[in-house]
């Protein structure tokens, strides 16, 4: 069963010290030439979390992946389902080769390699809503959901999506939260809409939480870490996008073990 947990202490203190809050986006998304590092706007208001293995932090996976192209990487995702991770897409495929993951090695409640609860290094099945072809990043349909042949969520319980999630104007607080060398970070602050599919806020991240939750006060999942932007008048914000009707789709249909649509792109690690 999914773990409703109630974040409206922790809200509180890390609300104490958010950043000022952004006007609303005007137009769409910029152009981007290449993935811009996650960023800390102004002064760093993250919070180092002291154990990772409290509620609801135990659901939230620190990532060693690595691809095709033998590029890798440190990121985020969040168990959604008994055995479901939700990640982006840039954390399952190396925009800079197009290249997909070849392993996928999932910790939850990870305060170190030998502090965990529960390690995931199994089979796993992934859809992505983007390849990045161009071999350049793009903040469109950046999200990944893994399919795990165990189910850790029968262990260590799992945080809902909500569904019916409306943000508008400076709704909150919400919290973010991401691993960055290896160290569980939050934050909390608004949320701006962008349009349909994206968030921009102030709330601060750094690279390794790309992937990461963007939560309600109730512990229920919003959106997913993903990005970078400036405008063209230097004001600087964050990215995170929203649960699209295309996600919710390849969740539901995972949900269900059932088959994906084929217009979905499917990654599966080498056969042995």
């Amino acid at each position: 069963m999914p773990r409703k947990r109630l974040f409206l202490a922790a809200a509180a203190v890390l609300a104490a010290v958010c950043v000022a809050s952004l006007a609303p986006a005007e137009g769409l998304l910029p152009e981007s030439d290449g993935l811009r590092p996650l960023t800390i706007i102004g002064r760093d208001n993250r919070f180092p979390v002291e154990d990772a293995q409290a509620a609801p932090y135990a659901d939230i996976a620190f990532m060693d992946v690595v691809c095709s192209c033998g590029c890798g990487w440190e990121c985020t995702g969040t168990l959604v389902g008994p055995d479901i991770i939700l990640t982006s897409a840039h954390s399952l495929v190396c925009q800079e080769h197009s290249s997909p993951a070849e392993s996928v090695i999932a910790y939850f409640g990870f305060n170190n390699y030998y502090d965990n609860l529960y390690r995931f290094g199994g089979t796993w099945t992934a859809y992505v809503g983007n390849l990045f072809t161009e071999k350049t990043y793009s903040f469109e349909a950046d999200w990944g959901l893994v399919l795990l042949d165990d189910r850790p969520g029968d262990t260590i319980g799992f945080l809902p999506l909500d569904r019916d999630a409306v943000v508008s104007g400076q709704d909150g607080p919400f919290i973010i939260a991401g691993f960055s060398d290896k160290v569980l970070y939050t934050d909390s602050g608004p949320l701006v809409t962008m349009d349909d599919e994206h968030f921009r806020y102030t709330m601060d991240q750094d690279a390794g939480a790309s992937g990461g939750p963007i939560l309600d006060t109730e512990g229920q999942v919003v959106g997913v870490i993903i990005g970078h932007m400036e405008d063209d008048d230097g004001t600087q914000s964050n990215v995170g996008l929203t649960l699209t009707p295309d996600l919710l789709e390849v969740y539901d249909a995972l949900s269900r073990h059932a088959e994906v649509p084929e217009r979905f792109a499917k990654l599966t690690p080498p056969a042995d």
